[in-house]
């Protein structure tokens, strides 16, 4: 076999014409060194095979003692040249194009063969192409084709000058689409007299101080004038005037803008500019001292209109689509928002685009969003990892049943120039024989590669090109080694690898080896998962204790690898594998799918059944199938097949692993697979390219080898983008993520590449140049053809219903109520009529029947009574709930005891139904009449906003004290203003009880229609600034604060991980299943979580599911602990229950207003209010609220309580109106906006339409008035119209976002039950305080007393408030509480090992007992087992607790020195273990 044989051999083309080619001659021109091929072929082949075949001929022979090798072809059939004479021409110009490219002038010329002769057809104008034939026909020499080339004028052709100007005004036209419009100034504002400065890039301005100062030494001026995006803006009132600050970006580069404004009309310009607009701006750079950065003090901003990013746009009449696109919910990877691809697919005019994220389907409710209206088809995929157990080899099969111990073995292992056992070559081969345990022969050979080795293989393997140099050639050793293997058993270590590279090599020298093997590599990752973390060969070894010096070198990997298999041997007799049979047997599918690395496939939904098998697929993978990250098995994608389509993915995808490493044989089998097959661009594959010496001639050949073989075997072939972001440029952004850390541990799988692949959403042009390197019409098939032609294949998939799939009216029945509607009616009016008597007020009736007709008309009844079931159960457990946001505003949930709030207006009524009364209008009057009595009661009304706060009265009827109650809250707050928004009912049990609540909604529905709300965690702007500095800090880039700020906002946002909401929890109807919505998978990909979480954020279907939000809060643990205490002593305290406990106690009221109600002095607690310790009234900044407002009723606390939770609504706004500190006179507290109820309320009563007045809260409470300011305008206006006060809509603009009323209402409800033991049973309140809530402690300075807590807490404060952590924060809280105490006469006691409780501080006569738990390093765990251990026995000294639990040294010495153990003595003298130990 010659050289040339060799070649076409390892080269195994598929072309019979080539592969019977033969080499007649090499002719060597020694003067030149010139060698010059003569190959004989039987006919023409495609002239594109031929220059490629011609290419890799050089390719191979190509020598350093060689200049150049000339190829000439023969051809024994010249019959058929006709068939490919177009095809040569037009590969013949593009082959001397490159080398002279006026040559590819030619290409504006029709060419045709007849006669064997080629005539090209040029217009009157253009004879001087005659003088490029002579040229052109040299290269038909190298075919020993003499073709007649010939011009022939065409007097009806057009001129090519006249191409070139319709080319030319075409050109223009197209520029003119893309180039940025004409700019014009259409407002601007000057301050100063303009400068001499010119436009300049932003990038051109100095960084810093010294930059600044050499520019102006340079120039003269540090003035400028820029042009750019506005990114950020924000106007703040100073005193006199007003700062502009704003950052504007052009397209490389940011910087603030600052400008002084004093003038009302330059603050109404500055109020109109918003991000998106595009400004000049001209000023001085200056170095801001503050802010660390340059900015430009501007003198004069003008608007430019028509100014916009430019953005590519596709020209091709035909275009592509788009099949394989990442958005920002592909983990840290994808840069763009489905949003963003899809405004840029309609801007390229595609038909379609398909979004396939990384084994999840998080972005399909934005793409549902964002393509809603749109001329634009979404189709739902996503790129998922998998597995197929079937391909998990231990070992790969057996003749007959044999001891493992008994039967002969080689192990081996080869070293090669690289990873393709179709490209490369081995260049090693070691093995040892093994029989019955015992090493009875080994083999070694070098083998030459006929190549010289690349570095990397140098490096890798410690092989040179010396070694090699007189070793024998593969087609000698391969007979050798194949003598040598015989029949024995073949083991290797990652097996697949060294077995395909052998069996390639001998099937191309026909020899067959069809041995049995064992891989090692997966085995180890099979029995030894739980021993080892890493498997490679070296990591064994160390785990084995077998030696292993030159790693890499075959004849030593093959001795470690026998050594070790002989200790697996011995391992698997232990678990009793002693055969081979049973070793196969051993390996379950179940199992073996968790230590396999999965490869890379895109699924398609091609209908809606298919969408619904995706979210199968995929909530498969992330739950049942997730280990070390989700895994699908290729078993789940041919259960669900029907309606999806299953492309061949990436780089990562089998079968271009298998095509760029692989055989052929199984490249064809893999390709059988899929539905369609996937190339991408070869820039997509830089990463590959950079690895290998010819990288891009080696992937190019990759791609044409898979389109050739998909097509021979029928299969669609597309041309995909795997797209990560946008635009080219926007790679830049991606960096950033391939460098940072991974949630969970781990690197991204670019880590460390420098060049990244490019992976951009591109035009069809800008696809179609990428494959340039093949035929154009097949290169359109792959780019435009077969997208399309897919996309035709998948139809318009609906993401979500259009109704509510609430629970049926029977879904109860199962516990005796056959109707939840009938149900809910019944407990509503006995309810009803238990509270109000029988004869409701007809504004109790009203409300009731409004209310009831929204409810069971929109089937919102179910969530209502799975409400009233839950709270029910918790109170009959003896724990409280409390409710939570808008519910409050439903008298149905009032009624149904879900929530303690009562949204009526303010009212009398009597316990005994006699009497009821509101304060009605005078439409009311006119509506429902009024009784004297009733009359008699307006008067109680007057300036009244909680029915707590009526003065006490009795009923008329009866004499019996009259009820108060009602806090007037719309119905409209909780389910819009038609009563038809979906509810979201939230309730908060107390943090002990959260669980049993959950599991109670479980056992209620079941558990495949119960499922906790998921949440999605993205990247925050302080975790992707930091992402930003640390890239920017390792590669040593210097940019601004501005341009940093511009980067963190382009790279937020990003998915990180999944969570779960605290308490959410999705319910789905027993009639449809919860893959009717979403996905599932466990929270934060938690496996061992008991709960299944939806895959979407719960945001995504709240119009399609109902949702309880089942919370834990710290207010019903500590009224359980406070009435725990009640129940055992009932005598000491003036109720039973504690929905009893007064709260309209004055005294107590009194308490957030003054501090002398509990007997101390403000300088004593350091406090004006008395509130240390009351849930939402004890933190800094609602005592700084209580001290300027001094409130003194019920309503005032619900103000204080909504004020505190909005945005804007308190500081910047309510507290300066209270003060006087805006343009308008001093507001009373009772007058201002505090909740968003408050807002519909007050505009109602002001005269407004109801419709309006909700409009106008809704768009308030949601921040929008300084945002669209037209609508905000016409608010405005129909306010002015009904005599609104101006400070009122001044108010309401500075609004960003607003608490709900029965919010509030609830959260004082808790707090003043809570209020009233801090006032009458004091010691009893801390204790629960401390127990419950106290989260720091500080003991010496709690056990020292008053004058160490006071000068602690004062350090505490001193902190500035951005530089404390939250540790310090907490510790404030449960100082400030305890200084209250210990003023008030209490102490703490010492922490004894005695007396102390883990958590509780325990009350005894003058103090509260110091529990485990307040010991610094002493924790939960550590302090339970104390205690345990001590209810076992009593501590007999300090020796038996130290061995009884596990207290440290640390700790140790603490409680040695706070006396903790008292009279304990060191060391028992008596035996305390064994026999003896009771005695």
């Amino acid at each position: 076999m010659n050289k040339y044989e060799l070649f076409l051999k390892q080269k195994n083309y598929n072309n019979e014409i080539l592969k019977t080619s033969k080499l007649r001659k090499v002719v060597v021109d020694e003067e030149k060194n010139i060698w010059y091929f003569t190959i004989e072929l039987d006919d023409f082949v495609d002239a594109d095979l031929l220059f490629t075949f011609t290419k890799t001929i050089k390719d191979y022979f190509k020598h350093p003692n060689i200049n150049f090798i000339d190829v000439r072809f023969i051809h024994l059939n010249d019959k058929n040249f006709e068939k490919y004479a177009l095809n040569y021409f037009e590969r013949s110009l593009r082959y001397i194009g490159e080398i002279k490219p006026s040559f590819l002038a030619l290409e504006n010329f029709e060419v045709t063969f007849e006669n064997n002769q080629y005539l090209i057809h040029i217009d009157k104008s253009s004879l001087w192409i005659e003088e490029y034939i002579p040229e052109m026909a040299l290269v038909f020499d190298d075919i020993n084709i003499k073709p007649t080339i010939k011009v022939l004028i065409d007097e009806e052709l057009e001129t090519l000058n006249e191409k070139i100007d319709e080319r030319v005004k075409t050109r223009t036209d197209r520029l003119k689409e893309i180039r940025q419009p004409k700019k014009e100034v259409v407002a601007e504002r000057t301050f100063r007299k303009r400068s001499s400065a010119e436009v300049v890039p932003i990038s051109k301005i100095p960084l810093d101080q010294l930059g600044l100062d050499k520019y102006l030494n340079e120039n003269g001026t540090n003035f400028f004038i820029v042009e750019g995006e506005i990114f950020e803006i924000n106007i703040r009132a100073i005193k006199n005037f007003h700062l502009l600050e704003m950052i504007i970006a052009d397209e490389l580069d940011a910087i603030t803008i600052k400008s002084f404004i004093y003038q009302p009309r330059d603050l109404e310009f500055a109020e109109k500019l918003k991000p998106g607009q595009f400004i000049q701006a001209e000023g001085e750079a200056k170095f801001d001292t503050f802010s660390q950065d340059v900015t430009i003090i501007t003198n004069k901003y003008s608007l430019i209109e028509g100014a916009k990013q430019e953005t590519r746009k596709d020209r091709a009449k035909e275009k592509r689509v788009e099949l394989h696109v990442h958005t920002k919910m592909s983990d840290l990877d994808g840069i763009a928002d489905a949003k963003d691809y899809i405004e840029r697919a309609i801007h390229y005019g595609h038909k379609a685009i398909a979004f396939t994220d990384h084994n999840g389907v998080y972005a399909f409710p934005d793409i549902y969003n964002a393509t809603k209206g749109k001329d634009i088809k979404p189709i739902y995929g996503v790129e998922l990892d998998v597995v197929n157990s079937d391909e998990f080899i231990v070992l790969s099969g057996y003749n007959e049943e044999a001891s493992l111990s008994e039967l002969t073995y080689v192990v081996f292992d080869i070293e090669s120039t690289g990873l393709s056992a179709t490209n490369d070559s081995i260049i090693e081969i070691g093995a040892v024989k093994i029989k019955k345990g015992e090493i009875i022969d080994r083999f070694q050979s070098f083998i030459n590669p006929e190549v010289p080795l690349s570095e990397f293989i140098k490096n890798f393997t410690g092989i040179t090109d010396e070694d090699l140099m007189d070793a024998k050639k593969i087609d000698e050793v391969l007979p050798e080694f194949i003598n040598f293997i015989e029949d024995a058993i073949l083991v290797a270590h990652n097996a697949s690898f060294d077995i395909n590279f052998i069996k390639e090599k001998a099937e191309n020298y026909g020899y067959q080896v069809n041995n049995d093997y064992i891989d090692t590599l997966n085995l180890a990752r099979y029995f030894y998962y739980d021993k080892i973390k890493r498997f490679n060969l070296k990591a064994l070894s160390k785990h084995f204790k077998v030696e292993l010096e030159n790693h890499h070198r075959a004849d030593e990997d093959a001795e470690a690898t026998s050594q070790i298999w002989l200790k697996m041997i011995y391992d698997l007799k232990e678990l009793n594998i002693k055969t081979n049979k049973e070793l196969l047997e051993s390996i379950k599918s179940e199992e073996s799918y968790k230590h396999m690395f999965p490869y890379h496939v895109t699924v398609l939904a091609k209908n809606q059944d298919g969408y619904k098998d995706l979210f199968k697929i995929v909530s498969k993978a992330l739950t049942d199938n997730y280990y070390d990250g989700p895994r699908t098995l290729k078993s789940t994608l041919d259960n669900n097949r029907k309606n999806i389509l299953i492309g061949s993915a990436c780089d990562k995808g089998e079968v271009f692993d298998t095509a760029l490493n692989g055989r052929y044989e199984k490249l064809v089998e893999v390709i059988k697979y899929y539905d369609y097959i996937e190339v991408q661009p070869p820039s997509s594959y830089q990463h590959l390219i950079d690895k290998m010496e010819n990288g891009y001639e080696i992937i190019t050949g990759v791609i044409t080898k898979i389109i050739k073989t998909a097509k021979s075997l029928d299969k669609i072939v597309v041309a995909t983008g795997n797209a990560h972001y946008l635009d080219e440029t926007d790679d830049f952004y991606r960096k950033i993520y391939v460098r940072a850390p991974i949630t969970g541990g781990g690197l991204h799988p670019l880590f460390g590449v420098e060049d990244l692949p490019k992976q951009y959403y591109r035009t069809t042009n800008e696809m179609l140049e990428e494959f340039d390197f093949l035929e154009e019409n097949l290169a359109k098939e792959i780019v435009v053809t077969n997208t399309n032609l897919i996309n035709n294949q998948i139809s318009h998939v609906k993401a979500f219903p259009d109704e509510l799939y609430s629970l049926p009216d029977d879904a109860f029945v199962h516990i005796g109520v056959k109707s939840i509607k009938v149900e809910t009616e019944k407990l509503v009016y006995e309810e009803a009529e238990k509270l109000y008597g029988k004869n409701l007020h007809p504004i109790v009736k009203e409300r009731i029947e409004k209310e009831l007709d929204s409810i069971s008309g929109n089937k919102f009844a179910p969530i209502y009574y799975i409400s009233h079931l839950l709270v029910k159960k918790s109170l009959e457990d003896g724990y409280l709930v409390g409710s939570r946001g808008s519910v409050g505003s439903s008298f149905i949930a009032t009624l149904m005891n879900i929530t303690e709030v009562n949204p009526l207006k303010p009212h009398y009524r009597c316990k005994n139904g006699d009497f009821t009364v509101f304060n009605l209008t005078n439409d009311e009057i006119y509506k429902y009449g009024i009784s004297e009595e009733e009359k008699e009661f307006q008067k109680y009304f007057e300036g009244v906003q909680s029915g707590f706060d009526l003065p006490d009265q009795n009923c008329p009827n009866c004499n019996s004290p009259l009820i108060k109650d009602g806090h007037d809250i719309p119905f409209e707050t909780f389910l819009g203003f038609k009563g038809d928004k979906v509810p979201d009912i939230d309730l908060n049990f107390s943090g002990d009880y959260q669980a049993t609540a959950h599991s109670y909604i479980r056992e209620l529905l079941g558990e495949d229609y119960s499922f906790r709300a998921g949440t999605i965690s993205t990247v925050a702007d302080r975790t992707a600034y930091g992402y930003v500095m640390n890239f920017l800090d390792e590669n040593q880039i210097r940019v601004r604060k501005a341009q940093v700020n511009r980067i963190v906002n382009k790279i937020k946002g990003v998915k990180r991980s999944t969570g779960q909401h605290p308490g959410g929890i999705v319910v789905v109807p027993r009639d449809k299943t919860i893959y009717d919505i979403t996905p599932i998978q466990y929270p934060a990909n938690d496996t061992s979580s008991s709960w299944y979480t939806t895959h979407f954020d719960y945001h995504a279907f709240e119009d399609n599911l109902l949702k309880l939000d089942v919370l834990g809060h710290d207010d019903p643990t500590m009224i359980k602990f406070l009435m725990d205490e009640v129940k055992k002593n009932p005598d000491d305290f003036p109720f039973e229950k504690a929905t009893d406990i007064p709260l309209a106690d004055k005294n107590v009221l009194k308490m957030f207003s003054e501090t002398n109600i509990i007997g101390v002095k403000e300088d004593d607690i350091l406090s004006e209010v008395a509130s240390y310790g009351i849930p939402e009234f004890g933190t800094p900044f609602t005592r700084e609220m209580l001290n300027e407002t001094k409130p003194d009723s019920f309503a005032g606390l619900v103000k204080i309580s909504g004020l505190s939770h909005g945005t804007d609504v308190w500081l910047k706004n309510a507290r300066d109106l209270i003060n006087g500190n805006t343009e308008f006179k001093k507001i009373d507290f009772n007058d201002i906006i505090a909740c968003r109820d408050d807002i519909m309320v007050q505009l109602t009563e002001m005269g407004l339409e109801p419709l309006k007045a909700f409009d106008i809260m809704e768009f308030v409470r949601k921040g929008r008035p300084s945002k669209d300011l037209k609508t905000w305008g016409s608010y405005v206006t129909e306010m002015e119209k009904h005599n609104v006060p101006k400070w009122y809509i001044w108010s309401a603009s500075q609004i960003k976002y607003m608490f709900p009323k029965a919010h509030a209402t609830a959260y004082v409800i808790m707090a003043l039950r809570i209020a009233w033991f801090k006032l009458y049973s004091p010691l009893l309140f801390y204790s629960a305080f401390f127990s419950t809530r106290a989260v720091q402690f500080d003991y010496e300075s709690m056990v020292i007393g008053y004058n160490a807590i006071k000068n602690k807490l004062r350090q505490l404060e001193e902190i500035p408030i951005y530089q404390r952590k939250v540790k310090d924060n907490d510790l404030i809280v449960t100082l400030g509480v305890a200084l209250e105490m210990v003023k008030r006469g209490f102490k703490f006691l010492p922490v004894s090992i005695e007396k102390s409780e883990a958590k509780k501080f325990v009350i005894e006569d003058d103090g509260l007992r110091m529990p485990f738990v307040s010991v610094d390093g002493l924790g939960e765990q550590v302090a339970l087992g104390i205690v345990e251990a001590r209810n076992e026995r009593e501590f007999s000294s300090v020796e038996d607790v130290l061995e009884r639990t596990r207290i440290n040294k640390t700790v140790n010495i603490l409680l040695e020195e706070y006396g903790a153990y008292g009279k304990l003595k060191e060391k028992d003298e008596k035996i305390m273990q064994g026999l003896f130990a009771n005695l």
